[in-house]
């Protein structure tokens, strides 16, 4: 039978948890700045394609795309894929594509899905920790 978390404890739960939450939200969009601050050129794409898989969610499948960005550096084609799958297609629109002079195939495009889901773990985790810290604990 589980036990009852006291006040106190549960302060601490949101709190550490927030703690995580702010620690994992700060290093995926640290991560992200570098990569994309480490890229020193710029182009547009030429095209935009896609691979798909399926997901199973509630016992249902459902058809992900990821899009993958094609560009151009020098008269030689390239592509840039992403980690990134929604369950609508992506947009054909051409996208700023960031490489690398040196090694055209290191490339970042910046997808507002990946930055928003930064952000998200950034802030809930904040305000976790504002929540474990202003939580009015019971007189005894």
């Amino acid at each position: 039978m589980a036990q009852e978390l006291s006040p106190k404890q549960s302060k601490l739960v949101f709190i550490i948890v927030g703690i995580i939450f702010t620690l994992i939200g700060f290093f995926m969009i640290k991560a992200d700045i570098n990569t994309k601050n480490r890229m020193d050129s710029q182009t547009y794409s030429t095209n935009v394609t896609y691979k798909t898989h399926i997901k199973r969610e509630d016992g249902k499948r459902k058809k992900m795309y990821s899009p993958i960005y094609h560009y151009s550096v020098n008269g030689q084609n390239y592509e840039c894929k992403t980690n990134f799958s929604s369950s609508t297609k992506p947009s054909k629109k051409s996208v700023v594509v960031k490489y690398m002079a040196n090694n055209p195939n290191d490339c970042y495009v910046n997808i507002a899905g990946v930055n928003f889901i930064n952000w998200l773990f950034l802030i809930i985790g904040l305000v976790a920790v504002f929540a474990g810290f202003c939580a009015k604990q019971e007189e005894n």
